[in-house]
């Protein structure tokens, strides 16, 4: 599950390909087609469409309302809280996105000067590595709440590189990389304003 963001007034390329009246009756090979070139179209038109699951969105959330602090962008608060839900509200002014999306690309270029090239978001899920009784090694939810707290001590709510504890990697359930920071910002640099769904 995740959110589907839409710019409010993108500039376009082309025309959207239309959605076929009897796409149930199309072939595997004819709906690939269509999907391929929606693709095409849409990284053709990087300012109609974002996505992300809720994992990824809420660091770039976050970073939404601090970059709108740091660099002063005007953007309202009903509009900042607005990014935690998917109902067809988000930041409506094009040039509040245009700032952020300068603020990103800056900060993207910062993590990577740094030696990185993801953030967590420490929210208080965490999970480690384990081996399954397949021999398959999986992710495991910590719910030991005296490590939880270690974490979260150890931890600020944002922060680079791996967490540790008595030896044992372990992550956030709230991440993104700089590479996705990028696609946000040119989708902002595009959109003239976005809306969540």
């Amino acid at each position: 599950m995740g959110v589907d963001i839409y710019g409010l007034k993108p500039a376009l390329t082309s025309e959207k390909p239309s959605y076929p009246d009897n796409f149930s009756e199309l072939s595997a090979e004819e709906r690939t087609e269509y999907y391929d070139k929606l693709d095409k179209w849409e990284n053709q038109n990087p300012g109609y469409y974002f996505r992300n699951n809720w994992w990824h969105w809420r660091p770039l959330q976050m970073l939404v309302g601090y970059f709108n602090k740091e660099y002063d962008i005007g953007i309202p608060k009903n509009e900042i809280k607005s990014l935690g839900s998917n109902d067809g509200k988000g930041v409506s002014d094009p040039e509040h996105c245009v700032k952020l999306a300068e603020a990103f690309e800056s900060h993207a270029s910062l993590i990577e000067s740094a030696g990185y090239k993801a953030v967590s978001l420490n929210m208080g899920h965490w999970t480690f590595k384990t081996v399954n009784e397949h021999e398959n090694i999986v992710d495991c939810l910590l719910d030991d709440p005296t490590k939880i707290e270690r974490l979260n001590e150890k931890y600020d709510t944002y922060f680079l590189g791996d967490a540790e504890l008595d030896g044992i990697a372990y992550q956030t359930s709230h991440g993104t990389t700089t590479d996705n920071m990028r696609d946000f910002a040119l989708f902002l640099q595009n959109c003239n304003g976005f809306a969540i769904y």
